[in-house]
């Protein structure tokens, strides 16, 4: 590849290639993105923000590992989404596990969450992170940038390069089979 050629245009069968024969452009442009994928993944709504660029890293690190597995079934954007977000669910279960707790500095009185709080809320973004992993891809993907990143839906559209009604469709469809799996009624806001 020449390099004044765009790696834009590059099929993902010719970006793979350049991949598995060590292209430092292809390689670079392929671990930008996956940076780009795993801060949307890891997102707003980071529970350790001290830590946030190292959770991308290692995140995006884990996205371009994965690339030697990739069989083009699907568009090489579709595989390092998937990815980035069981990457990030990974991490959200094993931040269950064995949660660091973010100093006392960082609240006002008013706003500090009491012991059962923080634990309900992690329990409940647990259970919905499992479900989710669980979920058709399409519903999967824009559910979990929505509710466990706090997108909006036109971010989300933006990021897939999707219609904005297209992302609210699916969100909405998502959220019903999500009730379905959970037997209750979910508090979604």
């Amino acid at each position: 590849m020449h390099k004044d050629e765009s790696n834009d245009r590059l099929s993902d069968r010719e970006l793979l290639h350049g991949f598995t024969e060590g292209d430092r452009d292809v390689v670079e442009d392929l671990m930008n993105k996956c940076l780009a994928v795993a801060a949307a993944v890891v997102g707003k709504a980071s529970p350790r923000p001290q830590e946030w660029e190292d959770t991308v890293r290692d995140i995006a690190t884990g996205i371009m590992e994965s690339l030697e597995n990739f069989e083009l079934r699907c568009s090489l954007n579709t595989w390092i989404w998937q990815v980035g977000l069981r990457k990030y669910a990974d991490w959200v279960r094993q931040e269950v596990r064995s949660p660091m707790l973010v100093p006392l500095s960082e609240h006002s009185d008013e706003e500090q969450p009491t012991v059962d709080e923080t634990v309900a809320e992690a329990q409940r973004r647990e259970l919905l992170a499992r479900s989710l992993l669980q979920m058709p891809e399409p519903y999967r993907m824009v559910l979990s940038l929505y509710h466990l990143q706090d997108y909006s839906h036109r971010e989300i559209a933006q990021f897939l390069d999707q219609p904005e009604g297209t992302i609210k469709w699916r969100v909405s469809r998502g959220r019903e089979l999500l009730r379905k799996m959970l037997h209750e009624d979910w508090n979604w806001e």
